[in-house]
């Protein structure tokens, strides 16, 4: 395109060069002011979760969308999107959680509280931590996964990526429940068409893998894609 744009304006390459010289000062005074807020706005607690400030008064960020610009700034390193971020500053109640890949985010009365998923081990306090074993064997002749009892389920080991972990349902939890072809649901849709009561949700365990994949919903219902086929070779048994 250059040929043609010198054509039509021949101090073009000057142009184009000022324009970067422009653009990158812009782009270095945006960066001072992120960096101001963020020494401003962010802390870090000794258990490692941080603290983002939203009730700090910013009366040149009237508006919605630049507020929800600069928290998205402050927030994206901790994996969050601007939708996200959106939906955390809106009209949302305090105790309100959503997740990225990596962080579960958590609304309080005046500030955001990021914890990396990792160590997230939230438990209702009069709840047992629950105890998790998991047991290799080769697939036996005739083998039948269909009534195992409650605290037991079965996938194809090759499948799984260990080690394995127990948590509760954070927002945006996915995962494609076994017998329905492989489509995706919401956890929170699950226990929607399951009509689980407000307690039920808050103490459902959720069996998840090494790379965050939902595989059971504890007791209620396994993963599509860590089933057991005709082609599975070894079992593994969950038992919680």
């Amino acid at each position: 395109l250059m040929p043609l744009l010198r054509e039509m304006q021949p101090a073009a390459d000057k142009t184009i060069a000022r324009t970067i010289d422009n653009l990158q000062r812009t782009e270095s005074l945006y960066g001072a002011f992120i960096a101001e807020k963020r020494d401003s706005l962010v802390c870090q607690d000794a258990d490692g979760s941080v603290r983002v400030w939203t009730d700090e008064c910013l009366p040149y960020l009237g508006d919605a969308e630049m507020r929800a610009q600069l928290y998205w700034e402050l927030m994206r390193p901790y994996g969050f999107s601007l939708d996200r971020v959106r939906q955390m500053l809106g009209d949302c109640q305090v105790g309100r959680r959503f997740h990225s890949r990596t962080h579960l985010a958590r609304v309080e009365r005046g500030y955001i509280r990021l914890t990396p998923i990792s160590q997230y081990t939230e438990q209702p306090a009069e709840e047992p931590v629950p105890q998790l074993r998991c047991e290799e064997t080769p697939l036996p002749t005739g083998f039948d996964p269909r009534g195992l009892r409650p605290g037991v389920a079965v996938f194809d080991a090759e499948k799984v990526k260990q080690p394995l972990a127990l948590r509760h349902w954070v927002e945006g939890d996915r995962f494609r429940p076994l017998g329905m072809g492989g489509k995706n649901q919401l956890v929170s849709d699950y226990f929607c068409d399951h009509k689980f009561t407000a307690e039920e949700k808050r103490s459902q365990l959720l069996l998840v893998d090494a790379a965050g994949r939902v595989l059971w919903i504890v007791g209620r219902r396994t993963d599509h894609t860590a089933r057991v086929t005709a082609a599975t070779q070894r079992l593994l048994w969950v038992t919680v």
